[in-house]
Order: C-alpha cells, then sequence, then structure tokens
C-alpha cells in the first residue's frame, strides 16, 4: 500500500506537469529554478548557536529526513555540506543517488543543518519553487534514470556532478500549479502515516505474542 501511494504521487506529477524529459517543454535550467547548494558563509556570523548534523544514512529512499546530533555550527562548518528547513537534500554519490536518497530537511535546530560533502541542496526561490515539486522532479523515474547515465568517476566514486544541472533542461510549471501538487502529496502523506502506523501496532503485537509463545 505504501508503495502504491509513493506511485500515485508519480502518477500525478506527470499528470500535472509532463514527462520532465521532453525537451519541447523545457523554458529554464534546474539552477535557474532553485539555489543550488547555498554558501555556507550565510551562516558564519553564528558560529555559537546550535545545528544539526544529518549523516547520508539518515536520509532514506523513501524521503525519510532524520537528525544524528547537534552541536555549533562552527563544529560543522568546515568540511560539511550546508543547507536549512526546507531545503531539498541529495545524494550525489553511487550507490546513494541511483537509489534515490533525497529528502526536505525538517526540523533542524535553528533550522540549520549540516551533512556530509556527498550531499546536493537545492533551496526553493520563494515566488517560483516550492520544495515538493522540486523533490518529485529528481524523483522522476525519466530524470532519474537519465541523470544516473551520467555520473562521472572512477567505478565505486561516480558522482552527479553541479554541471549537470546546470545544463538539465526543465519545465518550471507556474507556482500556483506547484502549490496545489505539494497539498495532494501532504493528503497522501497524511495516508501513508496511517499506513505506517498500522504496521508498527502489528509489529508490536506480533513481537508481543512471539514473547509469550516462546516464554511459556
Amino acid at each position: 500500500e505504501l508503495k502504491s501511494l509513493d506511485e500515485l504521487v508519480k502518477s500525478r506529477f506527470i499528470e500535472m506537469f509532463g514527462n520532465p524529459m521532453d525537451e519541447m517543454k523545457w523554458n529554464s535550467t534546474f539552477t535557474e529554478v532553485v539555489i543550488f547548494n547555498p554558501k555556507k558563509s550565510e551562516v558564519k556570523k553564528d558560529m555559537e548557536i546550535e545545528a544539526s548534523f544529518v549523516p547520508m544514512e539518515a536520509i532514506g529512499t523513501d524521503g525519510s529526513f532524520s537528525i544524528r546530533k547537534s552541536g555549533k555550527i562552527k563544529d560543522f562548518y568546515k568540511g560539511y555540506t550546508y543547507f536549512k528547513d526546507g531545503d531539498v537534500i541529495f545524494a550525489k554519490i553511487t550507490p546513494c543517488f541511483e537509489n534515490g536518497k533525497i529528502a526536505i530537511a525538517n526540523h533542524c535546530a535553528n533550522k540549520i543543518g549540516f551533512g556530509t560533502t556527498e550531499f546536493h541542496v537545492a533551496r526553493p526561490i520563494p515566488g517560483k519553487t516550492n520544495a515538493e515539486w522540486i523533490m518529485n522532479l529528481l524523483r522522476n523515474d525519466s530524470l532519474h534514470t537519465y541523470a544516473s547515465s551520467k555520473m562521472t568517476g572512477s567505478a565505486g566514486q561516480k558522482r552527479i556532478q553541479t554541471p549537470f544541472f546546470e545544463k538539465l533542461g526543465v519545465y518550471l510549471p507556474p507556482l500556483e500549479l506547484q502549490n496545489s501538487f505539494a497539498d495532494f502529496v501532504h493528503l497522501v502523506d497524511k495516508s501513508k502515516f496511517i499506513v505506517q502506523k498500522e504496521i508498527k501496532d502489528l509489529q508490536e503485537l506480533l513481537d508481543k505474542k512471539m514473547d509469550e509463545y516462546f516464554g511459556q
């Protein structure tokens, strides 16, 4: 059922925006419709405030996002990728990119996060794009397959590099249409939450029955 809900979102994306790889519809490049890999100098003056840290394993292929630890910005400023709540973060290295590790950052301390240098960050531009549209554009099967074929580097260390996104053509739909899609995604997320809770409750019941059986 969870898989079916994910497929429903993918289908709705195509229904509303068409195939992202349709060159006839392209009216922008990807880096024109997002703030790509925003500069960490935005928080340079805030070295003493708390921020969150998110390693690669905290990003799920299902779009999940979790925080593993926190510390001061100065603890993460050098050597890590900067992002903030509402940014779309995604893996750029194999096999994590091919596996679809991508999520929208949320609930970071002071809304500020850092993660591995193997993340790319795509920040929505106010009045132009929203995070749900960006995330599902990158998750689209045809675009994702094409991007995977353009990874460069040696075996086991291939990455999808910044120049790819600078040249990647996209169709930028009206923000109102993006927001309508985001509303739909949020409704589906509520349904997924219910299913996930049912799975958790069933697992807890099964564990309890197993404990009772083997405890006899």
